[in-house]
């Protein structure tokens, strides 16, 4: 009993962690290879198209060049699009507009700012977008553990306010 009583305190305590990482960290390598799902498609936004879009548009992604890319992923007829692209202004350009405010399969991210221990900001933000429901964004941050490596996300986050 008294031995048990010790392994439950040190694991309490944090004492086990870094062996309960290794195990789980190993068992995950062990498993088989789920392969490629085929049902996802992945567009990727690289750093020279954001340095065309800046020589051409003086903006990191243009609401021509978004409102393009969603009507082209559109005629797939996806039953969802996740929108992993920070904004920090609103869509002007109307078709864009009324693709954001109106599509009940466009999802889009926002990162949610660091805070320290007493609750200021410490790090940056990036709002939701303002043309799109509160209730079709989520956020992309991530949990890094002991050695930078990501072995959880978060599943809920508080609220961001649509502030733009």
């Amino acid at each position: 009993l008294g031995g048990a009583l010790v392994v439950l305190l040190a694991r309490f305590v944090g004492l086990l962690q870094p062996l309960e990482l290794a195990a789980y960290d190993q068992l995950m390598r062990l498993r088989p290879s789920e392969g490629k799902d085929e049902r996802f498609l992945i567009v990727e936004i690289t750093d020279a198209d954001i340095q065309n879009e800046l020589k051409e548009r003086g903006t990191s992604l243009s609401d021509r060049s978004l409102n393009q890319l969603l009507k082209t992923l559109n005629q797939a007829q996806p039953r969802l699009i996740g929108l992993d692209i920070y904004r920090d202004y609103k869509a002007s350009q109307p078709e864009l507009v009324k693709q954001l405010s109106r599509s009940d399969r466009l999802y889009a991210l926002c990162k949610v700012a660091e805070t320290d221990a007493e609750g200021r900001v410490i790090g940056s933000s990036a709002a939701p977008p303002a043309n799109i429901a509160p209730d079709r964004v989520g956020f992309s941050d991530v949990i890094d553990d002991p050695g930078g490596i990501v072995r959880r996300h978060l599943l809920l986050q508080e609220a961001v306010a649509h502030s733009q």
